[in-house]
């Protein structure tokens, strides 16, 4: 069943869009609800970034080995604050362009610069990046950052996050 969310400004689901046929189904009983539709490809190794173009995916295993080489002076940080927002990349603070998820993707992994300025970490990717089961959902207080209360973080699991690596990139490990 093809379904298209429409979400509030939070990013939370508020309207599902679906073909009138299906639509007609349901209203008859003859289908059951929908299921939500991950973002997460069946290998669990790429999340489709619904708003960063045609086929825009984000690597599960560059950005955990993005994150495991110290993203904030070489240091490992254990969580990083989402910090999703419909703004433009240029608007975040310096620190946040570099360390925090949503401006982090937009600036290293988007295939295409065109969509930039545009948000990419919904709540359906951060769902899929934990669905990998590497990554988890913290709140946490980052006054470096400039946050003046707690936000939404991801939490990641060393263990996990290199038997993933092992599991999705084993000849490049073994090139190594």
């Amino acid at each position: 069943m093809t379904v298209q969310y429409i979400h509030d400004a939070d990013g939370t689901p508020m309207f599902a869009v679906l073909p009138i046929d299906q639509y007609r189904q349901l209203l008859n009983g003859q289908g059951g609800m929908p299921a939500s539709a991950t973002l997460l490809s069946a290998d669990g190794r790429y999340v489709s970034l619904p708003h960063g173009g045609s086929d825009a995916k984000l690597d599960v295993v560059q950005l955990i080995e993005f994150w495991l080489t110290g993203i904030r002076d070489g240091d490992l940080d254990e969580h990083m604050a989402i910090n999703s927002r419909a703004q433009v990349f240029d608007r975040f603070p310096a620190a946040q362009q570099t360390c925090t998820l949503d401006p982090l993707v937009r600036d290293r992994f988007l295939q295409s610069p065109s969509y930039r300025n545009t948000m990419q970490v919904t709540t359906e990717v951060v769902d899929a990046l934990v669905a990998t089961g590497v990554f988890s959902r913290c709140s946490k207080l980052y006054p470096d950052l400039s946050f003046t209360r707690s936000v939404k973080a991801l939490e990641i699991d060393q263990t996990k996050a290199k038997a993933f690596l092992e599991q999705h990139a084993p000849a490049k490990r073994a090139r190594s």
